[in-house]
């Protein structure tokens, strides 16, 4: 489960190679630098009962693409989560509200049972599962909007040092 945000720095008629080349070192560091904090954005996002899937929000695979693009991918690997892969229930849903709309039933006991968090259990024969959460969109969202500002100061401050 990932995203991929592919950016285009802004273009630069300039004389000067050496301003072209310093303006795209400046747009990776900042674009190395947002993918930090869209990741950051990725774990505060994610619901605070899934601590392991909260702790694997990672970016990586970050590239140049020419010489003003580059792209990465934000999110989690499957290679993380052992036996099951977890991010897709929490993403679209489980019982009612997952793929197949049907509550959730025990296989081989009678009833479902676990603890509250005041130590108390609790036993039901179904329950109807958890609500999809899209937290992706909004971390895309988040991100494209976090490249674009960061790309945008990164050519502003290197054309005012004069590159």
């Amino acid at each position: 489960m990932n995203f991929r945000l592919i950016a285009v720095g802004f273009l630069v008629k300039d004389r000067f190679q050496r301003a072209i080349e310093i303006v795209a070192a400046q747009q990776q560091m900042l674009a190395r630098m947002s993918m930090i904090e869209i990741v950051h954005y990725l774990r505060i996002m994610t619901p605070a009962r899934s601590g392991y899937m909260r702790s694997t929000a990672m970016g990586w695979d970050f590239r140049r693409r020419g010489k003003w693009g580059f792209s990465f991918f934000v999110g989690w690997k499957d290679s993380q989560f052992p036996k099951v892969f977890y991010p897709p229930f929490v993403l679209y849903g489980t019982g009612i509200y997952g793929l197949y709309g049907k509550p959730i039933k025990p296989i081989s006991a009678e009833r479902l049972a676990w603890q509250d968090k005041s130590g108390k259990w609790i036993s039901k024969a179904e329950v109807k599962g958890q609500r999809p959460r899209p937290i992706l969109k909004q971390v895309q969202r988040f991100g494209m909007k976090l490249l674009r500002e960061n790309l945008k100061f990164a050519y502003l401050r290197s054309m005012r040092t004069g590159g």
